[in-house]
């Protein structure tokens, strides 16, 4: 397979084909990269990949904008992103209307009885029949393996003889799969904010339910330090004001208004939405902030429904961009056909109901989100099983005690199964730690890709700059 440089960066390559095993006539995307190397010869080493999450994300999309800004790592190696099957400009998934996105982004979240049981089941398994009966071809092949295989082709089409991995979030899955089809093509690889690859999505929404809580109590802890919060005066007792104004606005929805917007009912699903968007790392605190204020103080709603349709990129007539309805495609495409919910309605039911005593705001929505993948028609053919080790070279894991979203104990579960991997743990608050203001992680993570020397089997940047230290 052949692949070329073209005169605007990008690498261009033979475009591989959707189904590996067979010939055929869909298309995927080319890589792009964030720029050539700008170091000597002899410090340069390779093509470095980097992929940020999802699924659904854009590899190219962060390249173009820069995200690895490191000197050092911009001397060494071409930077060089792509997007995965069925996102951006890899054959993207058309398989959601504007009325099927509002079904996800509408439906109550949390039911409390059962005819609201009944909608929720109703509404998510009607999206997995439509993306099947859109385009199956495509839409059979999105899983993660597939990904993988992808990578290996792109490796190949770039003429390098390994791999070199800076996989963020769901980036880490796509990884350690690749990791395991091909252990001898990997080179340098890092995993910031580790997903364990054998664990089921309903098992991630009760680990996310808890997770949650964590950031909400961070919340809370911090208010008196920000003058802008509106529960500085008494944050001890914050949560149950905000429990109670949820519970308000599930019984009595306020209505509001945005020219561009229309006009809605703020309820406690909008709520529930801004808690989860700005309670995951606490750059967003402010911004929550700002949303709670006009609320608790002015019973003015206006400005949760615009943050929450802006983040929606929802016109007042129900109309979606494109890019929305297609990440979502990709999203629930991967994320069901991946990791299937093979359990009843009942037993979500029942956890939901556990997890709300746990995490009252937020804990039920979040279990009852595994409801999207009830019945998804197509699941992937790799299993879900531990890591497989087949000698691959040291793979260093990042998890940090403060990630909400993919929590240290995800690393620690995936450097158990993998045997060449070592483990950094940070307390950074916010959701991946590399570049995120941890100079020790920031340092370990470099030295790493220049030169393939690691830390310790468990290693430690918490509350300190200097470098790592052996986890006692």
């Amino acid at each position: 397979m052949e692949g070329v440089r073209g005169q605007d960066g990008m690498y261009v390559a033979d475009r591989p084909p959707v189904i590996h095993d067979e010939r055929h006539a869909r298309d995927l995307q080319n890589p792009r990269d964030q720029g050539p190397a700008t170091g000597t010869r002899a410090e340069y080493k390779g093509m470095l990949i980097v992929n940020p999450g999802g699924p659904g994300s854009s590899g190219v999309t962060m390249v173009k904008n820069r995200t690895i800004d490191n000197e050092d790592l911009s001397n060494a190696y071409d930077i060089v992103g792509f997007d995965p099957r069925g996102v951006g400009q890899s054959n993207p998934v058309h398989c959601l209307t504007n009325h099927e996105v509002d079904l996800l982004n509408f439906t109550e979240e949390a039911p409390q009885t059962p005819a609201q049981e009944k909608t929720v089941v109703r509404n998510y398994g009607s999206v997995g029949k439509d993306c099947q009966a859109h385009d199956p071809n495509v839409y059979k092949w999105l899983d993660t393996a597939s990904v993988a295989r992808d990578l290996d082709v792109l490796r190949a089409a770039l003429h390098q003889p390994k791999v070199n991995w800076l996989g963020f979030s769901y980036g880490t899955k796509i990884g350690e799969i690749y990791a395991q089809l091909f252990p001898k093509h990997v080179g340098r690889m890092v995993l910031d904010g580790v997903v364990p690859i054998n664990l089921t999505y309903f098992d991630e929404t009760i680990v996310h339910a808890r997770t949650q809580e964590l950031g909400i109590k961070d919340y809370f802890a911090t208010c008196a330090q920000r003058p802008t919060c509106p529960f500085a005066t008494d944050p001890a007792h914050g949560e149950a004001k905000l429990i109670a104004l949820m519970a308000s606005l599930r019984a009595h929805p306020i209505e509001a208004f945005n020219p561009l917007r229309g006009a809605g009912f703020v309820d406690d699903g909008y709520l529930r939405d801004v808690i989860n968007d700005y309670t995951d790392k606490r750059e967003g605190y402010p911004a929550l902030d700002k949303l709670l204020t006009p609320l608790i103080t002015r019973h003015d709603a206006t400005p949760i429904f615009n943050d929450v349709m802006f983040g929606l990129s929802r016109t007042k007539n129900g109309v979606y961009p494109a890019s929305t309805r297609d990440g979502d495609s990709a999203f629930f495409a991967v994320k069901c056909m991946d990791t299937p919910v093979d359990v009843s309605v009942a037993r979500i039911a029942q956890a939901a109901r556990t997890a709300a005593r746990i995490n009252p705001l937020t804990g039920a929505g979040a279990v009852w989100s595994a409801a999207q993948c009830l019945n998804w028609p197509v699941r992937t053919g790799l299993p879900l099983r531990p890591f497989q080790n087949g000698g691959q070279p040291p793979i260093l894991l990042i998890g940090s005690s403060h990630d909400f979203v993919t929590p240290l104990s995800w690393a620690v579960t995936m450097a158990k199964q993998i045997k060449s991997s070592r483990l950094l743990r940070t307390d950074n608050y916010g959701h991946t730690s590399f570049l995120e203001g941890n100079r020790c992680v920031d340092d370990t993570v470099v030295e790493y890709l220049l030169t393939g020397r690691t830390p310790g089997k468990d290693s430690s940047c918490e509350n300190n700059e200097e470098g790592p230290v052996p986890t006692p």
